[in-house]
């Protein structure tokens, strides 16, 4: 969904479009690949999903493009920009070629949505563009889960930090959720910071984020639900979600 932008396509990348905002990241740089899902959900919110029509000559102009560079190897860019550090996110008007620089204090979702925004009114997310075959069953009551066989539950609250992201099609959750290894199973959240059902006392969870498998004629099996260990009761990885269903 994002478009790279490189030193010898500057004049027909930029000119594609009215307001182009850029990323100049380094791939050594550990707060870029902090902010790289979140740019990428942005990237999949205003950029077209045919990655092909990009090569094709527009008949009329983008309002708005979301464009991604490297700013240590394209350095006629990072020059033009006036970029001294990473990440930058800069944001052009080709029309007056003004640029506005993102100044603010954080890189959250939710301030660069204001961002764009506030400069780029014409810009409108399309929240098509990304359907997330995670589904939220933070309102539903215990009896509904156990009427929702062969899927699977992580129990999650606000405060974790690997899955505040969750909803970001970049999200490991996410890319498991619409890959073929585990088609056969639904996948889902209950954010219990957020939930006004009986799930959590249901099914006595304590320790988030954890993991509930729903199976056939109400059955279920449960992961670090009730786990004791302080120092990993916060963590999550992807791998351990594959055992965890590897040895249903």
């Amino acid at each position: 969904h994002h478009r790279y932008l490189a030193d010898d396509s500057i004049e027909q990348t930029l000119e594609r479009a009215d307001y182009s905002l850029i990323f100049f990241y380094s791939e050594t740089c550990q707060y870029c690949q902090i902010f790289n899902p979140t740019f990428d959900y942005v990237s999949v919110l205003f950029n077209t999903p045919d990655a092909s029509s990009w090569e094709k000559p527009l008949s009329t102009k983008l309002p708005f493009q979301v464009l991604k560079t490297n700013g240590n190897s394209e350095s006629r860019l990072t020059q033009l920009f006036l970029v001294a550090s990473f990440p930058t996110l800069k944001l052009l008007n080709y029309n007056t070629m003004e640029i506005i620089s993102y100044n603010y204090n954080d890189r959250e979702l939710a301030t660069v949505m204001g961002f764009i925004a506030d400069n780029v009114p014409q810009a409108v997310p399309n929240y098509d563009n990304f359907r997330s075959p995670v589904v939220d069953f933070s309102s539903t009551t215990a009896e509904g889960i156990l009427a929702q066989p062969a899927t699977l539950i992580v129990f999650i609250t606000s405060y974790l930090k690997d899955w505040k992201e969750y909803q970001y099609p970049t999200h490991f959750f996410q890319q498991l959720a619409a890959g073929d290894k585990f088609s056969g199973v639904k996948f889902g959240v209950v954010d219990v910071s957020e939930s006004t059902s009986d799930i959590v006392t249901s099914f006595r969870v304590s320790t988030y984020p954890s993991l509930m498998y729903v199976g056939e004629n109400g059955s279920f099996k449960t992961w670090k639900t009730q786990s004791q260990s302080h120092l990993t009761n916060d963590q999550l990885a992807e791998a351990e979600i594959v055992l965890f269903l590897a040895d249903l």
